[in-house]
């Protein structure tokens, strides 16, 4: 009985404060296109049933390898939803993102965020701030660099609400699983 009720709390927990999801896959292409051109069939198969929204692939030799992904693989037919991450051509093989634009560009541009940058040495510089916006609170100032973004969910429910919650159902069940196990060894 206490496993079921268990369930029930872990169960509508995780649906009632859950958030969106991605899919995320990760292939090895074993020295792509340089040997066995072929895959992109077996490819486009695996993808269409998985149907991720961001695909990182690996051992890729060529920046023409990751354009014969992308445009035969993933945006094959009228659909025209992957982009790609920037190809860095290394020393060895390589690897790249794709991810689809569509499950990221209503909620996350940066210009909601009230910031706007320029480029410059390879620098990702803050050019104009508005000065109501949220950059602006958190403390970003004109001619900052920027090294990296983390962008939090505005849709998640608020810590104050959910830990305390949480933490009390923790105790409650640590107390019925201590009153059990007092009454084998009684």
């Amino acid at each position: 009985m206490r496993f079921f009720l268990t369930f029930f709390f872990t169960f509508s927990l995780t649906y009632f404060f859950s958030q969106d999801s991605l899919k995320i896959t990760y292939y090895n292409l074993l020295n792509f296109p340089s040997s066995q051109q072929d895959r992109v069939d077996t490819l486009k198969k695996i993808l269409d049933f998985i149907q991720p929204d961001i695909f990182v692939i690996n051992e890729l030799t060529s920046f023409n390898g990751g354009a014969l992904i992308k445009n035969n693989v993933l945006n094959s037919g009228s659909s025209n939803d992957f982009q790609s991450a920037l190809y860095f051509d290394g020393p060895d093989t390589d690897n790249l993102l794709f991810y689809d634009k569509n499950k990221f560009e209503d909620d996350y541009k940066i210009e909601n965020y009230g910031v706007n940058f320029i480029e410059q040495d390879n620098k990702l510089i803050v050019n104009k701030l508005d000065w109501k916006g949220k950059a602006k609170k958190s403390g970003l100032q004109m001619g900052d660099i920027i090294s990296n973004f983390k962008i939090e969910n505005p849709n998640r429910p608020n810590k104050g609400i959910v830990y305390p919650f949480a933490l009390a159902l923790l105790l409650l069940f640590g107390y019925f699983n201590y009153r059990r196990n007092i009454s084998y060894f009684s």
